[in-house]
């Protein structure tokens, strides 16, 4: 399995932002009408990450940042295809040519048939060896806590699955 080339294309050319810090994303008190879901733009979720909004290849948008949560740090790489309609997940977890276990290869590949409706995996791109996560294909009509929750639970998959990506 290999990553989108698109995405390969948003890794190389995006900067990075670090100490990034999630706001505060619970509806105001005083407000009268529920909270309603509004387009997620990537303009959005940098404002939320306290992060910037970098132009990437056929228009896309991308936030790359550090993201804290339970004491582990993530490096989180949101992508915002020029359509609008969606936008994906993906974090780094090693750096180039990583040394992948069969063990590890094989784990990883039990846990991608469990994600597999979820449309999240763990990659090893087949160019520079590196693992990812990637979760992909997510609608832009989120409210703040619903897109906080979707991080959270990237980031847990991650942190639950370490020994599939870690490195010696």
């Amino acid at each position: 399995m290999s990553i989108k080339p698109v995405l390969v294309s948003a890794l190389s050319v995006a900067l990075m932002v670090g100490g990034a810090a999630v706001a505060d994303a619970q509806p105001q008190q005083d407000s009268p009408e529920p909270l309603q879901a509004q387009k997620l733009t990537a303009e959005r979720a940098a404002a939320l990450l306290n992060a910037k909004v970098e132009n990437g290849a056929n228009g896309a948008k991308i936030i790359k940042t550090m993201y804290k949560l339970d004491g582990w740090q993530y490096e989180l790489l949101l992508v915002f295809p020029s359509h609008g309609q969606t936008f994906d997940i993906i974090s780094p977890l090693t750096a180039a040519k990583a040394k992948v276990t069969p063990a590890q290869m094989q784990g990883m590949q039990q846990v991608n048939n469990q994600l597999a409706a979820k449309k999240m995996a763990f990659v090893v791109d087949n160019k520079t060896g590196m693992i990812y996560f990637d979760n992909w294909d997510w609608q832009t009509d989120l409210t703040d806590q619903q897109f906080t929750n979707v991080l959270a639970e990237h980031c847990n998959i991650i942190r639950n699955n370490y020994d599939l990506w870690k490195q010696p």
